[in-house]
């Protein structure tokens, strides 16, 4: 295969690829956007139980290790992590109130809920913290 072959199928790939990051970031971006706007991010309160490097879903975006979930009296906070900021996930705060659990845990780790229009899978322990307010 002679060189200016080879040159343009490793552009074409580079360009396809870097096309799907950009898709999938412009996704990710407008999925945060309108959580954050739903529900605006607050600040933790005294005495919330915080942990890292825990997985979300939202929807069909799944991102693992990549969240500080917050869980205090008032709401159950998200925050992104570097890589999850990268592909433009925003931080969000979800009432209680807001939160409608849906079905059985998945497993040891993962909870479904109902916040607004999306289904979001999050940390069991944060969510239970909402069976009591239910």
């Amino acid at each position: 295969m002679p060189g200016t072959a080879t040159i343009l199928i490793v552009t074409m790939f580079i360009a396809v690829d870097g096309l799907v990051v950009w898709a999938i970031r412009q996704w990710v971006k407008h999925t945060f956007a309108e959580l954050a706007a739903a529900f605006p991010a607050g600040q933790p309160g005294p005495g919330a139980v915080s942990k890292r490097y825990q997985g979300i879903s939202i929807d069909s975006l799944n991102f693992g290790w990549s969240f500080v979930v917050a869980a205090d009296e008032q709401a159950v906070h998200f925050a992104p992590m570097w890589i999850a900021r990268v592909f433009g996930a925003r931080s969000f705060s979800v009432p209680w109130d807001a939160v409608k659990l849906q079905g059985k845990r998945r497993g040891r780790w993962f909870q479904r809920a109902k916040i607004g229009r999306w289904e979001l899978l999050g940390p069991a322990w944060a969510l239970k913290l909402a069976e009591g307010r239910l």
